[in-house]
């Protein structure tokens, strides 16, 4: 045989394999024999300690048989005769049914305990007693050690409660024989102390694996002495406070404590405190409160500010050393210090006036030392996480900020909107004071203390630095927090301060000044300037609202705010005509942009500019209040208020012009260039449209509300009203002869007709067709113009509109007049609209008009037919009828022909 060749090395190659094979079989094996071994012993165990191990659930034999003697069903026959499970599945688990039958074996115990103790103590002696009670007691206290040992944990636990429940028993046996004259809270507090340090030694002392109730019980256990100490002593409340208090604390201590090595508790022992904390702290804290708003005099107030301070600490301190709720605990610990130094400087101010600003002072003075508060051992005020006991002290600084807005807030809205319930009957005559509407006020000279103390905290919450991580969004919201409660508080001061009238109007258009002048030179960012034109909006109403009660001051007050709006809007959009542009040319200030282009002050991110947009408004709020001054001054002037409408109306004429003349384009402009036209005026870049297009825009807008408010004071007199809605179409189209406002002539049509339908009506004119012939002729010459501009419009687009307007109404108003020129006049109509539409070879006319002309022509035969047919035999009519069947079946097809050689006419028309 060969030894070499590629033959022979494939056949040691396969020996190599069967050898290793062979290796990897063997370990396999030792393997399986090990772990039967440990199966064996594990059943074995059970075994010896009953048909339920008092291990975890799942540590039992297989239900299958033994450990060791087969596999599961699922991976082949059962061997050495164990039987597969069959039957239901069980619906409880070993460790549930043991813990169950545990539980309720305590409880009787428990049960017989009492009984006896209760019912059955006195049938026996003293030397009795003892021993009943020595030998149950160090029974069951000795039962878990032993129990332990044999590994029934879970039976041990079980006797273990029942002796906690013993050692009760006993505390209560001892008083009932020996010490029943001693005081009864003093004694349960004794006893109870002495149990649970007794009961929390033993649980440390029991050896492994130990006990796990022993020591949560007696945590909770230690919840009751210090409180009945102190009730037992007379501390009154606040030494109850305190002794919960101090319970609370020791609880904390123990659940975030970083206990070390073998003094560690266990993790039920740290829940067990932190829910006893709760516990025993709420009502500490409930309590402390109640004392603190309570108290009413300082002495007092210091003795709750003190508990409430303490609790403050305590829970400062775990917040440091848990930051899961390092957050939540710094905010109760800011909001305890509040109301702690609030509590105090409430009975040390002398009216209820100051006590929301001594609260929010006390909120300010907690910000203010926040970036102090650190973990000791903690240098520097670097930023720190965000779960910081720091964020929380923050936090609730803010919240009682919010809280002390929320109360100035009632006032504060009462102040700005109040003054225009004057608008109902004004020039009622000047006010003394600011007190004039005071029926209502619920605020004081503390609204505007609040409202000041929180804006100066904005605007300084949004510059300095803090120890916590502050997105800028918040600093952003902050600053402009601080402009909008700055204005109200100004704003609101004179009527908290019930200062002059006088001195109310110039206070309030004084402040819409400055916030005009905030938003039109831009001292901020687009969002200050657009929040400072909102506030001056706000406040020019408010400032109206106090001119309202005298002339005088109305006929004064309007054209200031309209100056005051118009210069900011000249401000704002020479601003934005001196930004330079994307290719470095100035804007000028008018111009257009071709229709493809982005919008006028766009910046390169798109969107309009802050300034335009300010312009743009503010011009539209001008052009309001003049409109208001031209409507005062003729009412001033004693005329009627339906006349002097028209004074508003051609104010809206003026608008209307102005916003003409500033949407037209700069002479020699051009877009899309940058060069010069030889005007000396530089070119728009592409992509630019002048603010003066924007503008435009605002004060047209304006213009058309003051046009319809010019219509409301005339609509007590319909020939003023005709009169004010014909002038309002001719101003329609005015505005329709601009090239970009074609439609506006549609509006102009329904305003003439509007004006000519109110003036009949003035006139006592009841014929319909006075009403709707006009409306007709107009949307018919409308249907000729769509026709001459759209050659292939169907005539039912073009006319049947206008026609339907014409003939309708005159058919419907020919049934109730049967006699009189309607019917004539309204049959040669109708005979006209269908000759026209045969000749013009149109489907509508002929259709309508020959439907009309029918009906007329049924309207006035129906009395005589109805008479002829009164006068027939009553056999004639069936059979005419029948004659008529006969004819149409016997020529069905021809007929059928001719239908369809009709509709193909019919479809040929227009």
């Amino acid at each position: 045989m060969p030894v070499t060749g590629p033959v022979f090395g494939r056949v040691r190659w396969v020996e190599g394999e069967l050898h290793r094979l062979d290796h990897q079989r063997g370990t396999l094996l030792a393997e399986r024999r090990r772990l039967l071994g440990e199966l064996r012993a594990k059943a074995a165990r059970a075994t010896a300690n009953g048909p339920q191990s008092d291990g975890p659930p799942g540590f039992g034999p297989p239900a299958y048989g033994p450990a060791g003697f087969g596999p599961p069903a699922a991976f082949g026959p059962p061997r050495h005769g164990a039987v597969p499970p069959s039957g239901p599945g069980r619906e409880t688990s070993p460790g549930t049914a043991r813990n169950v039958l545990l539980a309720l074996g305590g409880v009787l115990l428990t049960v017989a305990a009492l009984a006896f103790t209760l019912f059955s103590w006195g049938e026996m002696g003293i030397g009795g007693r003892a021993a009943v009670l020595a030998t149950v007691t160090l029974a069951a206290v000795a039962g878990p050690v032993l129990l332990l040992r044999r590994t029934l944990n879970a039976t041990a636990e079980a006797v273990g409660w029942v002796a906690l429940v013993l050692l009760l028993l006993d505390a209560y046996a001892l008083r009932q024989v020996r010490l029943q004259h001693t005081e009864a809270l003093a004694y349960t507090a004794t006893a109870v102390a002495v149990v649970a340090g007794l009961w929390a030694v033993y649980g440390t002392l029991v050896p492994r694996p130990g006990l796990r109730g022993p020591v949560p019980a007696a945590v909770v256990l230690a919840q009751l002495p210090v409180p009945l100490w102190a009730g037992a002593a007379g501390a009154g409340l606040h030494g109850t406070a305190w002794a919960l208090l101090a319970t609370a604390a020791a609880d904390t201590l123990l659940a975030v404590a970083p206990w070390t090595g073998a003094r560690r508790p266990s993790q039920a022992v740290r829940v067990t405190a932190s829910v006893t904390a709760l516990l025993t702290g709420i009502p500490a804290l409930l309590l402390a409160g109640w004392l603190s708003l309570a108290a009413q005099d300082p002495a007092s107030a210091v003795e709750a500010g003190a508990l409430l301070l303490a609790a403050a600490a305590v829970l400062l301190s775990a917040g440091w050393r848990r930051r899961t709720y390092a957050v939540a605990l710094g905010c109760a610990a800011g909001l305890l210090a509040v109301a702690a130094t609030g509590g105090l400087v409430r009975t040390l101010v002398p009216s209820v006036t100051w006590v929301a600003p001594g609260y929010l002072l006390c909120a300010v003075l907690l910000a203010a030392v926040v970036p102090g508060v650190r973990r000791r051992g903690k240098t520097g005020v670097a930023a720190e996480p965000r779960r910081s006991p720091r964020a929380g002290l923050l936090l609730a600084a803010a919240g009682v900020h919010a809280c002390a807005l929320l109360y100035a807030a009632p006032p504060l809205a009462y102040a700005l909107f109040a003054p225009l319930g004057w608008a109902e009957s004004p020039w009622r005559g000047v006010p003394r004071d600011a007190s004039a509407f005071d029926a209502h006020w619920t605020g004081d000279a503390g609204t505007v203390v609040v409202l000041g103390v929180c804006a100066s905290v904005l605007a300084v919450a949004g510059r300095v630095s803090v120890p916590v991580p502050v997105p800028d969004g918040v600093r952003r919201a902050a600053a402009l927090g601080a402009l909008v409660l700055g204005a109200a508080g100004v704003a609101v001061a004179p009527t908290a301060l019930d200062l002059p009238y006088a001195a109310v109007r110039v206070v309030l258009v004084a402040l819409v000044v400055a916030l005009l002048g905030l938003a039109a030179t831009g001292t901020g960012d687009r969002l200050s300037a657009a929040t400072a034109l909102g506030a001056a909006v706000v406040t020019s109403l408010t400032a109206l609202g106090w001119a309202l009660t005298d002339r005088t001051a109305t006929l004064v007050t309007l054209p200031v705010l309209s100056a005051a709006f118009t210069a900011a809007a000249v401000l704002s959009a020479r601003r934005h005509t001196a930004r330079p542009t994307r290719d470095g040319v100035s804007v000028p200030p008018g111009g257009a942009v071709s229709p493809s282009a982005p919008s006028a002050g766009a910046r390169p991110g798109g969107g309009f500019a802050t300034e335009v947009a300010v312009a743009a408004l503010c011009a539209a709020v001008a052009v309001l209040y003049a409109a208001g001054f031209a409507w005062a001054v003729p009412v001033a002037l004693d005329v009627p208020h339906e006349r002097a409408a028209f004074a508003v109306f051609a104010f809206a004429a003026v608008a209307a012009w102005v916003a003409a003349r500033l949407a037209r384009p700069t002479t020699g402009t051009s877009t899309g260039t940058g060069t010069s036209t030889g005007t000396g005026t530089a070119a728009v870049p592409s992509g630019f449209l002048a603010p003066g297009a924007v503008v435009s825009l605002a004060v047209e807008g304006a213009g058309y509300v003051v046009a319809g408010w010019s219509l409301l004071p005339a609509a007590a007199d319909a020939s003023l009203l005709a009169l004010a809605l014909a002038l309002c179409g001719v101003l329609a189209g005015c505005v329709a002869v601009r090239e970009d406002r074609r439609p506006a002539a549609y509006v102009a049509t329904a305003l003439f007709l509007l004006a000519t339908w109110v003036r009949l009506y003035a006139s006592d004119v009841e014929v319909p067709e006075a009403y709707t012939l006009p409306p007709a002729v107009a949307a018919l010459a409308m249907g000729l113009l769509r026709l001459r501009a759209q050659p292939g419009l169907s005539s039912w687009a073009a006319y049947a509109p206008a026609l339907t307007l014409a003939l309708l109404p005159s058919l419907v108003a020919l049934l109730g007049d049967p006699h009189g020129l309607r019917p004539l006049l309204l049959g040669i109509g109708a005979l006209a609209v269908t000759l026209l539409g045969a000749r013009f070879r149109l489907q509508a006319p002929l259709l309508l008009g020959g439907a009309a002309l029918a009906l007329v022509a049924a309207h006035e035969l129906a009395p005589y037919l109805a008479q002829a047919v009164g006068l027939l035999p009553r056999w004639l009519p069936p059979a005419v009828a029948g004659l008529l069947l006969l004819a149409v079946g016997a020529t069905y097809e021809q007929r059928l022909r001719d239908a369809r050689r009709l509709h193909a006419a019919w479809r040929r028309l227009g």
